[in-house]
């Protein structure tokens, strides 16, 4: 297992045990179902529904955007790219 996955294991971790001041429970699902190594576009689904209903803190926020950019590195692809694949930004937007 790689650093990267390991810092992402451990940030999953401490998201999973946020205080509900942190970050809301409703998330909490959506962060269970991650891979182990989380996907982009899984953590890019969680930041994007708790910056759009306010559902956590700046520094959940912080973390959030610090996994995805690393998940987007790894994966060797861009925001751009994964904005064609989020879904549940159409279903807000109509």
């Amino acid at each position: 297992m790689s650093d990267s996955n390991s810092l992402c294991n451990d940030l999953k971790k401490w998201l999973l045990q946020a205080s509900d001041n942190q970050l809301d429970f409703r998330m909490i699902p959506m962060i269970e179902k991650w891979d182990d190594d989380p996907k982009a576009i899984q953590i890019l689904e969680v930041l994007d529904k708790c910056i759009y209903a306010s559902l956590a803190s700046e520094i959940v926020i912080s973390v959030l955007q610090i996994m995805l950019d690393e998940q987007i590195r790894k994966e060797k692809t861009t925001m751009d790219e994964l904005v064609k694949l989020a879904t549940w930004r159409v279903e807000v937007e109509q």
